[in-house]
């Protein structure tokens, strides 16, 4: 195992630590916290063999602990490390399987990994909000549930700072979106700005 180099970080307030509220009720409560600093994280690129077990990238981007894997026999690895040693790997179990990583993958790769194996194992997802060109839109929260008449959903921007471009991706017709929170109509594609929520209601069409 090669793990990061920890070191204790400065003392701080609540109110030092987060002057826009996010972080500042409970830590300023409960006193002073201290911050864990981490250096010289290991990091490394994986390079995802051929095969049709996942639709994965070429390439996954992994930062922190990294593990040595021995492999059974009946194992079968999908990603290696620049070494060829196993960085990813599909362990079967009952009827399904588990995937193991041996390192931890940045919030992008995790999410390709994450949409590989969803798309795998079948799991249907009529209603998603991706970027403008079909991807994952990282610190986006969102649920949909369906309607007689359509979907409901709401979408999350969670960071504070930049605004999002959203395009809703389903397979069902709609007949437009409605904006609940603003009391306005929005197109396929639209921005929702930064550290704001919509409530949104995708009419079906009647005609379909």
């Amino acid at each position: 195992m090669k793990a990061p180099k920890l070191a204790k970080g400065q003392s701080r307030s609540g109110l030092a630590r987060d002057a826009a509220g996010e972080e500042t009720e409970a830590p300023f409560l409960m006193g002073l916290l201290t911050d864990t600093v981490e250096s010289d994280v290991p990091r490394a690129q994986l390079k995802t063999l051929p095969g049709a077990v996942l639709p994965l990238p070429a390439a996954l981007q992994g930062a922190g602990v990294r593990h040595v894997l021995k492999i059974g026999p009946t194992n079968k690895v999908l990603a290696t490390f620049p070494d060829e040693q196993p960085a990813l790997v599909q362990v079967p179990v009952g009827q399904g399987a588990v995937y193991y990583l041996a390192i931890p993958l940045v919030p992008a790769s995790m999410a390709e990994l994450m949409n590989a194996v969803l798309a795998a194992g079948g799991v249907y997802r009529p209603v998603r909000f991706l970027t403008p060109d079909g991807a994952h839109v990282p610190g986006l929260e969102y649920r949909a549930i369906k309607t007689a008449d359509g979907w409901l959903a709401y979408v999350n921007n969670l960071d504070r700072k930049n605004d999002k471009q959203l395009k809703l991706a389903t397979s069902h017709e709609l007949s437009g979106i409605r904006n609940l929170t603003l009391e306005t109509d929005l197109p396929l594609s639209f921005t929702l700005p930064a550290g704001e929520i919509y409530i949104l209601r995708l009419n079906a069409n009647q005609s379909k």
